[in-house]
């Protein structure tokens, strides 16, 4: 697939967004935390309320309790939602945390299953102990992903917009390059 590639202006403008999305991320997490539990509250909110109507729309459906008590289910989640949004970073904290060490747990098992068959276990044990800490780390440490996020929201965003001005102007033909799908 050939693709023309010329210095486009929108590339520096997305390139400053993501930017300034990644400081936010970074130097405020708090403050994106509590504005995705806003919204995702107040969709919670709205589709239980949509179900709830649903429900007394069609009263002598079979499904009435089902569908009443899903409604009234959605809105109590939305508030909490509302109220507690370090609910919403500490399940991300916990689901990457707990990945990370669940990982390296596995990779101590397997490195203590390979102590009498090869030399290579002590390496194992090493990356399996470093997942381990660096998982317990982000269980406890609060806001630590998302800061991450938003320092390598900075970087890759810093680099594109070194490119950006790095890259020659073109005059009267664009530079083709040829893509390869792998």
């Amino acid at each position: 697939v050939l693709n023309k590639v010329s210095k486009d202006p929108s590339n520096l403008i997305n390139s400053v967004l993501f930017l300034l999305i990644g400081i936010i991320l970074f130097s405020n997490p708090n403050g994106i935390i509590s504005f995705i539990s806003y919204i995702i509250g107040i969709v919670v909110i709205i589709i239980g309320i949509v179900k709830i109507l649903s429900a007394v729309k069609n009263k002598n459906d079979s499904s009435y309790d089902a569908t009443l008590t899903l409604g009234i289910i959605c809105i109590v989640l939305g508030i909490i939602l509302i109220f507690c949004g370090s609910i919403i970073e500490l399940i991300f904290r916990f689901f990457i945390g707990g990945w990370i060490l669940l990982s390296g747990i596995n990779k101590l098992v397997l490195a203590l299953n390979l102590k009498n068959i090869s030399d290579s276990w002590i390496r194992i044990l090493i990356v399996s102990i470093l997942l381990i800490i660096i998982g317990l780390y982000v269980i406890i440490k609060s806001n630590l992903v998302f800061s991450s996020i938003g320092l390598i929201m900075i970087i890759y965003s810093a680099i594109s917009i070194i490119g950006y001005f790095l890259t020659p102007k073109q005059k009267n033909k664009d530079i083709i390059i040829l893509k390869e799908w792998f």
